[in-house]
């Protein structure tokens, strides 16, 4: 609900209240924390749920790189993309759709029309 109005305050409350009732988040709640923080375009915020998120234990996966690929295309930052993609591939997971159409997306918006046709 908070993540869908993009509250950010009432997320990271909900994610402490859960926290100290002695549950540990999953893959589905950082993923939906990441989600929270691209809507939000906050780079910080979401490369340290990335952080936390690998400290833990849980290992991400095509959601979560498609995610960070988003707030990446939404910022423009063609390098960050481009090294998430290699993270992605090096772990074992194979780009889909959503991965190459967000390349496409940011390669058409920064014109860089040799890469969008590669």
């Amino acid at each position: 609900l908070y993540t869908k109005k993009e509250d950010t305050i009432k997320s990271e409350q909900v994610l402490n209240n859960m926290i100290n009732a002695g549950f540990k988040p999953n893959l589905v709640t950082y993923n939906t924390l990441l989600s929270l923080y691209t809507k939000t375009e906050d780079t910080i915020k979401s490369e340290q749920v990335l952080r936390e998120m690998i400290n833990s234990g849980i290992k991400p996966d095509l959601v979560t790189y498609n995610t960070l690929l988003s707030l990446y295309t939404k910022k423009e930052d063609t390098i960050k993309s481009e090294q998430v993609l290699r993270e992605m591939i090096n772990s074992g997971i194979k780009p889909d759709l959503v991965t190459y159409n967000t390349f496409l997306s940011l390669y058409t918006k920064k014109e860089d029309t040799i890469k969008s046709e590669q």
